[in-house]
């Protein structure tokens, strides 16, 4: 485990370099991957993050919001090691973290880990020619984000050219270790901690979002006010995912995660009506857009 300084002078603890990017970019910016097209939060609110990694999501929130409770769930041990590490250094809100995944039922699964990448790590490996292409693709992108010069070179570069560049990349990266973590559903949560409200779902779980609304029990759907779904599938999947949520009382949008990388996009929901008013908090402050 290291420890790096953020521009915001924190420490924080990572694993890979290559996470700590990604995740700083996404999560800790003021262009925010998930605060967006009118996803808020409000001072006290109760917030799921599923699929927390290192805890840059909850490093965030502690920089939007000065109360409120947080339960954090991340399923490999080395990955949730270094989630306690930030949470310990960063945190004032009301957390909980569990070592374990959500699915569609309670037991254990084997994952695929990436150490160099942990971000990646999936229940659902894909091997496909479409995954390694995009892949190598996204090599790219980090390549031209280094500096002006590297972007300039990716740029008139024949793309064969860049092709065993890119894989070799991939491949370093992709180096992978199986592991095996235990699972609850969503809703044996709520009912063990007797959650009356979730403000904010929020869920990044490479490929198995649909497994973690599964295991939602059909009158649990009410409790949740806004849910921000990272799909892994493309376009049919996003469809399908925006149609699951708008059956269940949301407005929903969606984009792609990045430019030109068109198996990975946000769906964002909000609910129309409230079935039912969540608790009144103290002070109220909207944040997103």
């Amino acid at each position: 485990m290291k420890q790096s300084r953020l521009p915001n002078g924190q420490n924080v603890f990572y694993r890979s370099k290559v996470d700590l990017d990604i995740l700083s970019r996404e999560l800790l910016t003021d262009d925010h991957l998930y605060l967006r097209n009118g996803i808020s939060l409000n001072e006290g609110d109760c917030v799921f993050d599923v699929g927390a990694n290192i805890g840059f999501f909850l490093l965030s929130l502690n920089r939007i919001l000065k109360h409120g409770k947080v339960f954090a769930f991340e399923p490999i041990s080395e990955i949730f090691e270094v989630l306690e590490r930030n949470a310990e250094a960063h945190n004032h809100l009301d957390v909980k973290l569990f070592c374990c995944g959500l699915s569609k039922s309670i037991g254990s699964a084997t994952f695929t880990y990436f150490p160099r990448t942990s971000v990646a790590s999936t229940m659902y490996p894909d091997s496909s020619a479409d995954f390694h292409r995009n892949s190598r693709r996204f090599v790219l992108e980090e390549i031209g984000a280094r500096s002006s010069i590297l972007r300039l070179l990716t740029a008139v570069t024949p793309a064969w050219l860049w092709y065993p560049i890119t894989e070799i990349v991939r491949r370093h990266y992709h180096a992978t270790k199986e592991v095996t973590c235990q699972l609850r559903t969503l809703s044996d949560v709520i009912n063990d901690l007797e959650i009356e409200w979730i403000d904010l779902l929020k869920v990044d779980t490479e490929g198995a979002e649909e497994d973690v609304l599964a295991g939602l029990e059909p009158w649990h759907w009410a409790r949740i006010r806004q849910a921000v779904i990272e799909v892994h599938q493309g376009p049919a999947s996003v469809k399908r995912m925006e149609q699951l949520l708008q059956q269940k009382g949301f407005d929903t949008s969606s984009e792609p995660v990045m430019p030109g990388i068109d198996h990975l996009h946000v769906v964002f929901a909000r609910r129309k009506v409230p079935v039912f008013e969540p608790p009144t908090h103290e002070t109220s402050t909207e944040v997103g857009s």
